[in-house]
C-alpha cells in the first residue's frame, strides 16, 4: 500500500504538467529483432505453402479444367472457370508469403 501511494506520488509530479490523456498515451519504442526460431517458422510456412501450391498444380492438371471451359455448357464453362480463377489466386496468395 506505502508502495502504491509512492508511486502514485512520482506519477503525479511527472505529469503534473500533463493532461490525464497524455499520460495513459505514452509510447516507448522498443527495436524488435527477429530471433533464430522466428525465421525457422517462417521458413517452415514457405516450404508448406511451396507444397501447397505443387499440389494445387498436380489437381488442375489432372482435372483438365480448360477442357470444361471449352465444352459448350455455360454453367458448365462458368464453374471451370470460378474454379481456375480461385486456385490461381490461392497459388498467387501462397507464392507471396
Amino acid at each position: 500500500m506505502f508502495i502504491a501511494k509512492k508511486v502514485e506520488g512520482i506519477k503525479d509530479k511527472v505529469f503534473k504538467s500533463n493532461s490525464r490523456s497524455k499520460a495513459n498515451s505514452i509510447v516507448v519504442n522498443v527495436p524488435y529483432h527477429r530471433r533464430k526460431d522466428e525465421d525457422s517458422v517462417d521458413n517452415l510456412i514457405k516450404q508448406l505453402a511451396g507444397d501447397i501450391v505443387s499440389r494445387l498444380d498436380s489437381l488442375e492438371e489432372e482435372a483438365d479444367l480448360d477442357r470444361y471451359i471449352d465444352i459448350p455448357d455455360t454453367e458448365l464453362q462458368n464453374e471451370a472457370l470460378k474454379l481456375k480463377y480461385e486456385i490461381n489466386k490461392l497459388k498467387s496468395y501462397l507464392n507471396n508469403l
